[in-house]
């Protein structure tokens, strides 16, 4: 995936989540993309809820955190299903 690409997926995947009253910062989505797309193991090789696991395990190695709510499974996982929807509506595939 593009930076550009990359940016405009975490923006509407911040929208869609706003949508949902989720309120999360499209930077922190776009980290979360970043550490799904750089991993070595991903999407879909692998199941998203064992993608979810190594994402968090990666925020929390680069300390990053939520405030006020932590980040969670729920979060991350939704992330990444609108990141399908995102993918799918752009006409892409997750290979890299």
């Amino acid at each position: 995936m593009t930076p550009e690409l990359m940016e405009e997926c975490a923006d509407w995947i911040a929208a869609q989540l706003e949508e949902e009253s989720m309120f999360v910062d499209a930077g922190l989505v776009q980290v979360m993309l970043r550490h799904e797309w750089e991993g070595e193991q991903r999407i879909p090789q692998i199941s998203h809820e064992q993608a979810v696991d190594l994402i968090l395990m990666a925020l929390e190695r680069d300390g990053i955190s939520g405030a006020p709510d932590p980040i969670d499974r729920r979060l991350v996982l939704g992330v990444l299903q609108w990141e399908d929807d995102f993918l799918a509506l752009a006409g892409r595939s997750r290979s890299r």
